[in-house]
């Protein structure tokens, strides 16, 4: 095999957080950097594009790079580590033969312990309901040790275990059907996978996951004699080859069942070549997986699946969307979308995923969907249509002292305090309140706002802001900026004036505008934007004009070295 350097400097750039909680790490993130919540001195750099992966352990005064982390706590080879990164199959080279190569030295890998629930309800929900298993196989897997819930997360744990009947590894799976995950437990061994024997185990069947194995083995329990049944979690000829040299098993009794799509074949087509005597099953072309195949899911309704689901749920809903924001927004700065059931449906996703702001109800002829005015061009790009928008005709004001939360203020313990523009503090107050983060919060009518929440949930409070904010640079909405002025503006009746003011310059001026114009604004990107009424325009650049006068002649008698008390006498 060989790895080329253009493969490790690839797998050596990846954005390691985000890759470990794609594969079920519960990581924090506090500044630039992310924390191990199993281990809390182990901090993981948040790398940007260009910059290399690095973690570093101070319990133990060690650190690496990506592909040591996951040697590391992922009991990867370097092979598999660079492979997992990149996402790109590295040839290995087999000796072509009816034989496998010598079987390596047995190398004793680490009993692990498992934080495992005391039931497993949501186990047998997820694998019987959901995944169609038969309960009384499932319920046997779990009496037998091989299967358990873990404990903080609810996940299924395959688990697998070395001849001595040690647990050392354990394939996850979540049970939640909105957010699917799967995963392999931290620590676990190299080559092996959750394994069903039936009698001598003489033949070997190696599946993508153990649901689809699970699934082949009830469509054909009757036909199954001595059988080794193992899940590869995912695509790994590693545990293809250890499996079958630790249990002498010959290429001829070697079954592939991977998936029926292009990785899955082009995954048997090469071992098969270098191991003509292996066998390859496949469900028909109709089915992806074994799964599907047992649950009766064609390939052509897979893609659409997600789509039906959330037509059900918005069927099912007279309202969805943040009523934080609904209710805190005055109806003048809002946009109403019309758009049938079917639009709606495919827009969903895409709108949880960009981070904006939303409230849609359901009519007779489909949705109405309120938005703020400024982002109408934005979901219409997401919808890749020109959906019908309009003024809202329902006058609505929010209170003036206008505070939200989802707890009292004065319940709040170690107060902490994140300020930011209106909309992006609403947006958050809506993903805390899903969490069940308690927090108080106050929007003012300069744009700003505050939310108040414990300093145990600071740090998790930052990260929810700072992934909004990321969602909404992917659809191109950037930070809204340092919000300004002494009252906010309708959209509808708005005169924007981009300043040549610093924003140094500006703060000198504004103590003297503040006193003679009613304005808003925002500092971005060093320039500064300011929002008046269109009737009230003439008056405030003539306020604007009479401060740059009066800082100016401020300035000219500083430089003359004039004493306070006469520039304050002239």
């Amino acid at each position: 095999m060989r790895i080329t350097d253009e493969q490790k400097e690839r797998a050596a750039f990846v954005n390691l957080p985000q890759f470990l909680m794609a594969h079920g790490f519960d990581l924090k993130k506090v500044g630039r950097e992310y924390v191990w919540k199993d281990h809390d001195s182990l901090h993981i750099k948040d790398n940007g594009p260009g910059e290399r992966g690095a973690w570093f352990r101070f319990s133990e005064d060690k650190g690496g790079d990506n592909i040591g982390f996951l040697r590391e706590y992922m009991g990867m080879s370097f092979v598999d580590a660079v492979e997992a990164l990149t996402g790109e199959h590295i040839d290995r080279i087999y000796t072509p033969s009816r034989t496998y190569e010598q079987k390596p030295k047995t190398v004793t890998a680490r009993e692990l312990s498992l934080a495992e629930a005391d039931n497993a309800r949501r186990v047998f929900a997820y694998l019987c309901k959901t995944r169609g298993l038969d309960y009384d196989m499932v319920s046997a897997l779990v009496r037998g040790g091989s299967i358990a819930q873990e404990e903080k997360t609810g996940n299924v744990l395959f688990k697998y275990y070395d001849e001595q009947g040690k647990v050392i590894g354990a394939e996850k799976v979540g049970t939640s059907t909105e957010h699917k995950f799967k995963g392999i437990l931290t620590g676990s061994a190299s080559g092996h996978g959750f394994e069903v024997v039936k009698g001598s185990g003489e033949k070997a069947f190696f599946f993508e996951s153990a649901i689809d194995m699970l699934s082949y083995l009830q469509m054909h329990d009757n036909e199954l004699d001595n059988c080794r049944m193992v899940s590869m979690m995912g695509l790994k000829p590693s545990i293809v080859l250890d499996t079958v040299l630790r249990y002498n098993i010959p290429p001829q009794n070697v079954f592939l069942c991977s998936d029926n799509d292009e990785k899955g074949n082009q995954f048997a087509e090469r071992l098969i070549s270098e191991y003509p005597d292996m066998k390859r099953i496949v469900t028909p072309d109709t089915y992806k997986d074994w799964n599907d195949m047992f649950r009766g899911i064609p390939k052509k309704e897979i893609d659409t699946e997600q789509k039906t689901e959330v037509k059900k749920e918005a069927d099912r809903m007279a309202a969805i969307g943040n009523e934080y924001w609904n209710s805190a927004t005055d109806n003048r700065d809002k946009a109403v979308i019309s758009m049938s059931v079917e639009d709606f449906s495919a827009l969903f996703q895409k709108l949880e995923d960009s981070g904006l702001n939303y409230r849609a109800y359901r009519v007779a002829s489909g949705f109405k969907m309120a938005v703020n005015a400024a982002d109408v061009g934005t979901i219409r790009q997401l919808a890749g249509k020109n959906l019908e928008a309009a003024g809202s005709t329902v006058p609505f004001s929010p209170p003036e002292k206008n505070i939200i939360g989802n707890a009292e203020y004065r319940y709040i313990p170690n107060k902490e305090y994140i300020s930011a523009d209106r909309d992006l503090i609403l947006k958050m107050a809506e993903t805390l309140d899903k969490q069940g983060i308690k927090f108080s919060g106050r929007i003012y009518p300069t744009g700003k706002g505050t939310l108040t929440v414990s300093r145990n949930d600071l740090a998790y409070v930052r990260s929810v802001r700072d992934n909004i904010i990321g969602k909404r640079r992917q659809v191109g909405i950037g930070e809204k900026g340092q919000v300004i002025g002494n009252r906010s503006v309708s959209a509808q009746n708005r005169h924007l004036y981009m300043s040549t003011l610093t924003p140094k310059q500006y703060e000198e001026v504004k103590p003297f505008i503040e006193t003679n114009a009613r304005y808003s604004g925002v500092i971005r990107d060093g320039k500064v934007m300011f929002s008046v009424d269109r009737d009230e325009a003439q008056a405030f650049h003539r306020a604007l004009d009479t401060a740059k006068r009066e800082v100016g002649l401020i300035h000219t008698m500083q430089e003359q070295g004039l004493p306070m008390e006469q520039m304050i006498a002239l």
